[in-house]
């Protein structure tokens, strides 16, 4: 009994840890917004859609976190506004940097957080919105 209770138990905290490593947080979204930096959120293309949603969730989920902050210098190609569903209708601004190492695209949070996804997951979110 005392074997199944400690195997039961490891279950849970390698599934919490797991979840706490591959998880970046991205979750309960109503809705997302693709604009050029130097325009307003008015104006862009606007995703209410579920699947849409899941599938961008997904990639940011899956994203590289990275601890460091970047300044660049020079501006990104795209801002992404992201509102969540609860009372407070929380929004989050990711910046999107393209060819931020080879391959890679650096989406830096107005939070100060940083993820970092390859060319194809870029172009994947950025088909979602066409």
């Amino acid at each position: 009994m005392k074997k199944v209770i400690i195997i039961l138990l490891s279950i849970v905290v390698l599934s919490f840890v797991g979840f706490k490593v591959f998880f970046n947080g991205f979750s309960n979204i109503d809705r997302i917004t693709l604009q050029k930096p130097d325009e307003p959120f008015e104006t862009g293309e606007k995703i209410t859609d579920k699947k849409k949603i899941g599938t961008i969730t997904g990639i940011l989920n899956r994203a590289n976190h990275s601890k460091s902050r970047y300044k660049m210098a020079i501006e990104p190609k795209y801002k992404i506004q992201i509102i969540y569903k609860n009372n407070s209708k929380e929004i989050e601004i990711l910046h999107v940097f393209t060819g931020f190492d080879k391959n890679k695209t650096l989406l830096s949070s107005d939070t100060g957080d940083s993820y970092i996804i390859s060319s194809k997951q870029t172009k994947k979110i950025l088909e979602v919105f066409k």
